[in-house]
This record gives structure tokens, sequence and C-alpha cells, in this order.
């Protein structure tokens, strides 16, 4: 997630924790004074969190319809995790020495 969906994201979970609701009309400018992300960037932004769906977002409402979905609800992740290369493999002993006391 890049910082500009970090920043909407929060700004809607802000206020939906100020209102009490999931679901949140708002209009872009509004939004804009709360993470400063421009109404036309936000297009974009929008598109990306229902993507990666932690927001169902109604278009064809003036102004848009947010609805924030539970973790229960959430889409699992599509890009997969990074993990270490270059590494040496793991090797499993049964049995670990104890080092001598010096």
């Amino acid at each position: 997630m890049g910082a500009s969906e970090f920043r909407r994201y929060i700004a809607l979970l802000r206020l939906a924790n100020f209102r009490g609701t999931l679901v949140i009309t708002e209009t872009l400018e509004k939004l804009e004074s709360i993470d400063g992300l421009s109404p036309r960037r936000a297009i974009h932004i929008n598109a990306k969190l229902g993507e990666r769906g932690l927001v169902r977002i109604d278009r064809d409402r003036n102004p848009f319809e947010y609805t924030l979905l539970l973790p229960g609800e959430w889409k699992k992740p599509v890009e997969p995790l990074c993990t270490a290369r270059n590494s040496e493999p793991v090797r499993i002993q049964e049995k670990v020495e104890a080092p001598p006391w010096s």
C-alpha cells in the first residue's frame, strides 16, 4: 500500500470513528481538506483501495459513498510476500551442545 492510499484510508477511518458508522458519504473536496489528496488523484487512490478490498465505493452517488469493510471481509493479498534471497538454507539439528563455561 502506498503512502497516498494509506492517508486516504486513515482519513476514512477517522471520519467513520467520528460519525460512528462504517458508511461515509463525503465529497472529494472535503476529504482533500483532511488528507491533502487532490480530487483527481483521489479517483485513482479510491480505485486502488477498492481493488485491495478495504473499502467498497459507490461511484453512482454524488458525493461518493464509502463503506469500510471489516477485517473478515478483506480480500487476501494477491501480491506474493517478499522472502529473503541469497541466504543459507535452514538446517535442523536434533541436539545442540551447550557452550563451555569460561
